[in-house]
């Protein structure tokens, strides 16, 4: 192949070598001299998947890749290209890398470059490489092209702007839907808009990015679990996201290594077909750079599956450890809470599960796990999809009694969990008071609400029809600029309805998610600390407006 040089040969790269900067054993365990971990993935297995661990593999491998990393065509980074390569495959020993170069200072020149070195490095079954860009505008995300041409869209000269997150959709979604190419959102910490996300064209999301956790959250807290728009409050809404980890290297000498954040995936073959469909599939897992092998499960459905269950039956997630150290903690999430935790491991091969009730209609449940000197992985989570095959399971008081204001009352409903006061179209709790404020901020109540399309349930007169759109009435723009918890009310609200899909089969709703509502003033029922909410659900034959008040009411009341 002939390398067209372009204007980041004259950049320093980086030689310094592969370094632990916290103390985990990286890049040491599993190592094999044909490149990657294929060898002592294999090996691996046969721990994980014989009659010590009980479960049957679906697929052959653990593999190991960094999927968000520059190089100095990156104003920001330092580094050629070439360099790059060579430190993944040959220092790094990674299986697998996506250099993701901004698109916003990528010409057409040093497009084709990439183009021309993604393609002369790509060694199936040794070493793998995409050609791939990071779309760079109000937030970021990684598109990676599964042959080895692909085109950019940019606002530079090397393509057509595309800014907007409907600009990405519009140029990038077809590759994606036609199994061409993939992407994720990345550092979700930083100014994700996720009511902009579409799952089905990234199904992934950062859980751990070392270049941001540096800048960023230096003290580790791994809060990309935890707080209002994190990658966490992103599922705790219902949107549907599998893990990955990246160095999001940039060739500093500050900052972490090339793997320093990594991506585990379960493949057959060493392959860029192979590994996209794991990444399309949710197949893949996050660590914080240490090759910690997982597997997770919940009764054979594996990461990023869904499984459907009687809401009070009960199932069981495991999750069965490779470390290359024991593991200081096993622990098994469901919907962001920790649940169970193992932390009497003997030795680097650990399995932990525990029996789960499935008590609601929406859950998804995922695994962490942590070793000496504070190195993690997740897996990715699995979704449970809770069936209510009796009444009592799903109880119609939980939906909000509305007027008939439209041709079909089932396509938009709202439902409340637990409320002190209920009447025609209000609810009231009274602040602090357990049963109905999930929150623990004095002066004001949050409310567990849910939106839901379709349901038919307590409405005889309905015909149960798909919903094709969702529209959020209140609060609106002007409620959002009240104060910041009408703001996320808002976001929230407009996040859960857009992860239901573009297509909403009847019956379906939400998880509940938090909105927060103000102490009313003056401990006035009616008084202006009350919260609108409203919603619009229709199809092409009807259309239904759902509106609700909630009241915050003060504890003396």
């Amino acid at each position: 192949m002939r390398i067209r040089w372009g204007r980041s040969d004259s950049r320093r790269t980086n030689d310094r070598d592969i370094a632990n900067p916290r103390g985990c054993r990286r890049f040491c365990s599993g190592r094999s001299v044909s490149g990657g971990t294929i060898g002592i993935a294999l090996a691996v297995g046969a721990v994980l998947y014989g009659s010590g661990g009980g479960l049957a593999p679906a697929h052959a491998r653990v593999v190991w890749g960094d999927v968000h990393a520059h190089s100095g065509i990156s104003d920001d980074a330092e580094g050629d290209p070439t360099a790059f390569y060579l430190k993944a495959r040959d220092q790094a020993h990674l299986d697998f890398v996506i250099l993701t170069d901004h698109d916003i200072w990528v010409t057409q020149e040093e497009w084709q470059r990439l183009t021309e070195l993604a393609a002369a490095f790509n060694d199936p079954g040794r070493f793998v490489t995409f050609l791939a860009i990071e779309w760079t505008h109000a937030y970021h995300m990684n598109v990676y092209f599964r042959g080895s041409e692909g085109q950019i869209c940019s606002g530079e000269d090397s393509g057509p702007p595309c800014p907007t997150s409907a600009g990405f959709a519009y140029f990038y979604a077809p590759y994606v839907m036609a199994g061409d190419a993939g992407a994720h959102v990345n550092h979700p910490r930083w100014q994700v808009p996720w009511q902009e996300v579409d799952t089905a064209v990234t199904p992934n999301a950062e859980m751990y990015n070392d270049w941001w956790d540096r800048l960023w959250n230096p003290d580790r807290r791994y809060d990309n679990e935890r707080g209002f728009g994190t990658l966490g409050w992103a599922l705790q809404v219902g949107l549907r996201l599998g893990f990955v980890g990246a160095s999001d290297y940039h060739g500093h000498k500050l900052e972490g290594p090339i793997g320093s954040g990594l991506t585990g995936c379960e493949v057959d073959d060493l392959t860029r077909d192979d590994i996209l469909a794991a990444l399309r599939e949710r197949r893949c897992y996050a660590t914080d750079g240490e090759r910690i092998v997982l597997h997770f499960d919940v009764d054979g459905t594996p990461m990023g599956g869904e499984l459907t269950a009687p809401i009070g039956s009960v199932i069981t997630p495991r999750v069965v450890v490779k470390g290359t150290a024991v593991p200081s903690a096993i622990e098994l999430l469901r919907n962001g809470d920790v649940v169970a935790t193992k932390t009497d491991c003997t030795s680097s091969t650990c399995s932990f599960s525990a029996p789960m009730t499935v008590d609601d209609e929406t859950t998804f449940v995922y695994a962490r796990v942590q070793q000496p000197g504070d190195c993690r992985a997740w897996a990715s989570p699995i979704w449970i999809r809770g069936v209510c095959e009796r009444a009592a399971d799903c109880p119609l008081d939980r939906f909000v009694t509305t007027r008939a204001n439209s041709t079909n009352e089932c396509l938009y409903r709202w439902r409340v969990l637990d409320a002190s006061v209920r009447r025609d179209r209000m609810v009231a709790c009274t602040d602090g008071d357990p049963a109905c404020d999930s929150g623990d901020t004095p002066g004001e109540c949050t409310f567990r609400v849910a939106a839901c399309a379709g349901v038919t349930a307590g409405e005889p007169s309905c015909a149960a029809e798909p919903v094709t759109t969702l529209r959020l009435r209140r609060p609106n723009t002007a409620d959002a600029a009240q104060s910041n918890a009408d703001l996320e009310n808002r976001l929230t609200l407009l996040t859960a309805l857009r992860a239901l899909g573009p297509t909403i089969p009847p019956g379906r709703c939400t998880p509940y998610v938090d909105v927060r509502v103000p102490l009313a003033r003056d401990g006035a029922v009616f008084g202006p600390g009350a919260r609108w909410l409203s919603g619009q659900g229709g199809n092409a034959e009807h259309r239904d407006a759902d509106s609700l008040r909630l009241y915050c009411l003060p504890p003396d009341r």
